[in-house]
Protein backbone atom coordinates (compact mmCIF):
# COMPACT_ATOMS: atom_id res chain seq x y z
CA UNK A 1 0.00 0.00 0.00
CA UNK A 2 2.89 2.41 0.76
CA UNK A 3 4.37 1.71 -2.69
CA UNK A 4 1.06 2.77 -4.25
CA UNK A 5 1.02 6.01 -2.22
CA UNK A 6 4.59 6.75 -3.27
CA UNK A 7 3.82 6.12 -6.93
CA UNK A 8 0.74 8.33 -6.90
CA UNK A 9 2.68 11.08 -5.17
CA UNK A 10 5.55 10.84 -7.65
CA UNK A 11 3.16 11.13 -10.59
CA UNK A 12 1.24 14.06 -9.09
CA UNK A 13 4.14 16.06 -7.69
CA UNK A 14 7.67 15.14 -8.61
CA UNK A 15 10.29 12.50 -7.98
CA UNK A 16 11.36 13.96 -4.60
CA UNK A 17 8.79 13.09 -1.94
CA UNK A 18 8.75 14.76 1.47
CA UNK A 19 8.55 12.02 4.09
CA UNK A 20 6.21 13.71 6.56
CA UNK A 21 3.84 14.92 3.84
CA UNK A 22 3.31 11.39 2.60
CA UNK A 23 3.03 10.09 6.18
CA UNK A 24 -0.20 12.09 6.56
CA UNK A 25 -1.63 10.36 3.47
CA UNK A 26 -0.57 6.97 4.85
CA UNK A 27 -2.22 7.65 8.20
CA UNK A 28 -5.42 8.65 6.38
CA UNK A 29 -5.37 5.12 4.88
CA UNK A 30 -4.97 3.51 8.33
CA UNK A 31 -1.22 2.92 7.99
CA UNK A 32 0.48 3.82 11.25
CA UNK A 33 3.53 6.09 11.22
CA UNK A 34 5.68 3.19 12.44
CA UNK A 35 4.42 0.88 9.65
CA UNK A 36 5.01 3.67 7.13
CA UNK A 37 8.61 4.24 8.29
CA UNK A 38 9.34 0.51 8.31
CA UNK A 39 7.94 0.28 4.78
CA UNK A 40 10.27 3.08 3.66
CA UNK A 41 13.25 1.21 5.10
CA UNK A 42 12.25 -2.01 3.31
CA UNK A 43 11.63 -0.20 0.02
CA UNK A 44 15.03 1.50 0.34
CA UNK A 45 16.79 -1.79 1.13
CA UNK A 46 15.20 -3.33 -1.98
CA UNK A 47 16.15 -0.35 -4.19
CA UNK A 48 12.62 0.83 -4.88
CA UNK A 49 13.36 4.24 -3.35
CA UNK A 50 16.43 6.17 -2.23
CA UNK A 51 16.13 7.67 1.25
CA UNK A 52 17.80 11.02 1.88
CA UNK A 53 18.95 11.11 5.52
CA UNK A 54 20.32 13.80 7.79
CA UNK A 55 23.23 13.31 10.19
CA UNK A 56 20.89 12.03 12.91
CA UNK A 57 19.47 9.39 10.54
CA UNK A 58 16.26 11.37 10.20
CA UNK A 59 14.67 10.81 6.79
CA UNK A 60 13.76 14.17 5.28
CA UNK A 61 12.69 13.03 1.85
CA UNK A 62 13.25 10.31 -0.70
CA UNK A 63 13.04 9.65 -4.39
CA UNK A 64 11.77 6.80 -6.50
CA UNK A 65 14.38 4.80 -8.33
CA UNK A 66 13.67 3.81 -11.93
CA UNK A 67 13.37 0.21 -10.72
CA UNK A 68 10.91 1.23 -8.00
CA UNK A 69 8.73 3.21 -10.39
CA UNK A 70 8.74 0.28 -12.80
CA UNK A 71 7.57 -2.07 -10.02
CA UNK A 72 4.86 0.41 -9.00
CA UNK A 73 3.67 0.74 -12.61
CA UNK A 74 3.60 -3.03 -13.14
CA UNK A 75 1.41 -3.42 -10.06
CA UNK A 76 -0.89 -0.39 -10.33
CA UNK A 77 -0.89 1.10 -13.87
CA UNK A 78 -2.72 -1.15 -16.30
CA UNK A 79 -1.56 0.25 -19.64
CA UNK A 80 1.85 1.70 -18.80
CA UNK A 81 4.52 1.16 -21.48
CA UNK A 82 7.97 0.62 -19.97
CA UNK A 83 10.88 2.35 -21.63
CA UNK A 84 14.07 0.41 -21.99
CA UNK A 85 17.65 1.42 -22.71
CA UNK A 86 18.85 0.89 -26.26
CA UNK A 87 22.31 -0.43 -25.44
CA UNK A 88 23.70 0.36 -28.87
CA UNK A 89 22.68 4.04 -28.86
CA UNK A 90 22.46 4.55 -25.08
CA UNK A 91 19.00 6.11 -25.37
CA UNK A 92 15.65 5.48 -23.74
CA UNK A 93 13.04 3.88 -25.99
CA UNK A 94 9.39 4.44 -24.97
CA UNK A 95 8.11 1.01 -25.95
CA UNK A 96 7.04 -1.93 -23.88
CA UNK A 97 9.78 -4.24 -22.69
CA UNK A 98 9.92 -7.37 -24.76
CA UNK A 99 8.28 -5.86 -27.83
Amino acid sequence: MVLKLIGESAIENDTIIVTDDLARHAEAQDISYQEYRESLEVLDANHYIELHRTIGEQIIDFSFTYYGFEQYAKAFVSDYKFPYIDEINGTWQPTAMGE
